[in-house]
């Protein structure tokens, strides 16, 4: 999605919950299964040896499980309503089915469309199939009113509404909105996504906001997610990336801006709905692969298990540049001439400033420390899907290499317990 200039504020208003669909008399959703037999009270009978073997080597907590519930939080109260409802029509050319949730939150602004009969607020599908992309044909399980998208308790709410109604074996977070670096940063917001008008709020990374998300689902699944996703700009980095390893196993993202229509979810969840015994990397990779197809800028597929053993290669990346008398001079001509991104210059793509590293540096130590993390990096890096152009030398993932100003609350990042990049942003700037 394309970046947002300054967020205006204004007090957020609280959320209302009415369930309007799906439901049965008592209020709650109504099972998918059929009635269970009575229970005759009168028999005591022991069961037999064949009743007692019946089922062994299933695991009950899995029978009957869908293999994915996909969440889907279009955070459309901006200037992205509009794709946000072309979205969720284009989930519906998949439809759920049994073993696939496709889960939306939808959040509207007040003045970008009238599609779908203008309503306001928030509301959350199960999507169903259609072949229609001019109306939503999904019935819509609860309207939620106003809700702040720009907050934490947003994202949570939705996530534990989705795993406590639609349990599967697999989960995919999907966070649909605006996207940002950290020179086009909001006040309010520093490296982020998600902002809303009505509240003038967004996610920070920085700050521990996108963590606490990943954690509550963490929680709610008593696992790790399979997969995290972000149809936003600027969020493939090393960064975020970091942080999500931490709770998940699979990280989709773009180094660069995306358009407006963002990923094509009609071909991807269709890929899915056809091979639900997709596992993450799979999926990431339809996802990514059918982004391609549109001939937008980039998508990349990171394996984070591979990511987390990272953090030694990049210790002494940045030992072998700390241990220099000049360190500035080591490494800001090669971060100028490497890859950037559309709005954000500190945003560096992480390969090519390793390999320029290698090419333009006499010292011995600082060269084989580049070859040895861009050795680990192609491990991490699953896929890589660009369109040339302006972005030719993206490899995957990004890292904030400040040659262009430089943010503060980049410290405030836990990436930096993991590492000593922080360090290095100290040293050349």
């Amino acid at each position: 999605m394309k970046t947002l200039s300054l967020l205006s504020l204004c007090v957020a208003c609280s959320p209302t919950s009415v369930k309007i669909g799906g439901l049965d008399d008592a209020g709650g959703f109504e099972s998918a299964t059929a009635d269970a037999p009575p229970i005759d009270e009168g028999s005591s009978d022991p069961p037999t040896e064949e009743e007692e073997g019946e089922g062994e080597g299933e695991d009950p907590a899995n029978e009957g499980l869908a293999q994915w519930t996909i969440m889907v939080y279009l955070a459309g109260d901006n200037n992205l309503e509009d794709p946000a409802l072309v979205d969720l029509n284009e989930m519906e050319i998949a439809g759920s089915t049994d073993e696939v949730n496709i889960l939306v939150e939808i959040d509207r602004s007040e003045g970008y469309s009238s599609a779908d009969g203008n309503w306001t607020g928030a509301r959350r599908y199960l999507v169903e199939q259609d072949d229609n992309m001019d109306s939503i044909y999904s019935t819509a399980l609860e309207d939620l009113g106003e809700v702040d998208s720009g907050s934490t308790d947003a994202y949570v709410d939705f996530i534990n509404w989705s795993v406590d109604n639609f349990p599967a074996e697999q989960y995919a977070l999907i966070i649909w909105n605006h996207g940002w670096g950290w020179t086009l940063a909001p006040i309010n917001g520093r490296k982020g996504i998600s902002s809303d008008d009505q509240s003038g709020n967004s996610i920070s990374v920085a700050n521990g906001e996108y963590e606490e998300i990943l954690s509550a689902a963490a929680d709610a699944t008593d696992n790790r997610l399979s997969m995290v996703g972000m149809d936003a700009c600027l969020m493939a980095n090393w960064e975020i990336a970091r942080l999500t390893a931490e709770y998940a196993d699979v990280y989709v993202a773009s180094q660069a801006t995306e358009s407006i229509a963002g990923w094509a979810f009609h071909t991807a969840l269709t890929d899915l709905i056809e091979s639900p015994e997709m596992d993450a990397v799979e999926l990431g990779n339809a996802f990514a692969e059918r982004f391609h197809e549109t001939g937008d800028s980039t998508l990349s597929v990171v394996d984070l298990a591979e990511l987390a053993e990272l953090d030694s290669a990049i210790d002494n990346f940045a030992n072998s540049i700390l241990s220099k008398e000049n360190p500035r001079s080591n490494v800001r001509p090669q971060a100028r001439r490497a890859q950037n991104f559309d709005g954000d210059p500190n945003d560096k793509d992480f390969r090519d400033f390793l390999a320029r590293m290698v090419s333009e540096t006499d010292d011995t130590e600082i060269a084989d420390a580049s070859e040895a993390l861009d050795a680990e990096l192609d491990e991490a890096i699953l896929a890589n899907f660009t369109n040339g152009g302006w972005v030719r030398d993206a490899t995957g993932l990004s890292i904030y290499i400040p040659t262009n100003g430089f943010d503060g609350a980049y410290h405030d990042g836990r990436w930096n317990e993991f590492t000593r990049w922080g360090d290095v942003v100290d040293a050349i700037r």
